[in-house]
């Protein structure tokens, strides 16, 4: 009984951390948008990124078309299952630029579309024909 217990406790936490992480992750991605406006979440575009590459994608990135900079790696943790998606907001109003980047990777592997005209809530689907 005393195992059976632990064990559940043990699930408990865990299931309670990644509801804490994700609650984490979101508002990261909301207030990503540097030390003026304070980024999303006022109105601002969000994009949905699909993988359907066949592979579990553990990192992203993404930038303005125009930039050489890309972002550091936003990590998934596990979430980026073939299937899964996931949104982003963006920390400008698409009036200032609408053609992004977006880069996935699943090991050593990355996927990328490029120069993409971005519309607000827009489905951006990732497949193995974007692998590079």
């Amino acid at each position: 009984m005393k195992m059976q217990t632990k064990r559940l406790f043990g699930i408990l936490a865990v299931v309670v951390g990644m509801v804490f992480w994700a609650g984490c992750a979101l508002e990261d991605d909301e207030t990503s948008g540097g030390t003026t406006g304070g980024g999303g979440g006022g109105g601002m575009p969000t994009i949905t990124i699909q993988n359907n590459t066949g592979m579990t994608i553990g990192n992203w990135q993404i930038k303005p078309s125009s930039s050489t900079n890309w972002s550091g790696w936003r990590s998934l943790w596990g979430a980026g299952v073939d299937g899964a998606s996931w949104t982003h907001t963006l920390s400008e109003p698409l009036s200032r630029n609408n053609r992004f980047d977006v880069r996935l990777r699943s090991g050593n592997q990355e996927f990328t579309r490029t120069n993409i005209t971005v519309t607000d809530g827009m489905l951006i689907p990732f497949t193995m024909s974007h692998l590079d």
